[in-house]
């Protein structure tokens, strides 16, 4: 697994029934998750310092099945 678990927890401005913009913002060490307009989730992490993977995970405790499409995936440079 390539991929390096920053955080994690249960947001209720992610709707199971409708489409949902996510939104990841790096600003130095600080990486911020915003999803529909509402912040999520904030970390500090100094240890990332190179470019690597972007990853994307879901689950879901009594919603099944969990499907995840995206129409587009956007990155920019500010």
């Amino acid at each position: 697994n390539p991929y390096i678990e920053l955080a994690k927890g249960v947001s209720d401005a992610i709707s199971p029934t409708r489409e949902n913009i996510m939104r990841a913002m790096c600003n130095g060490s600080a990486l911020v998750l915003e999803v529909n307009g509402e912040e999520v989730v904030s970390v500090q992490d100094g240890n990332l310092t190179e470019g690597g993977l972007v990853g994307v995970g879901a689950m879901s405790y009594n919603n099944l099945p969990v499907n995840i499409m995206m129409d587009y995936f956007g990155l920019s440079k500010p």
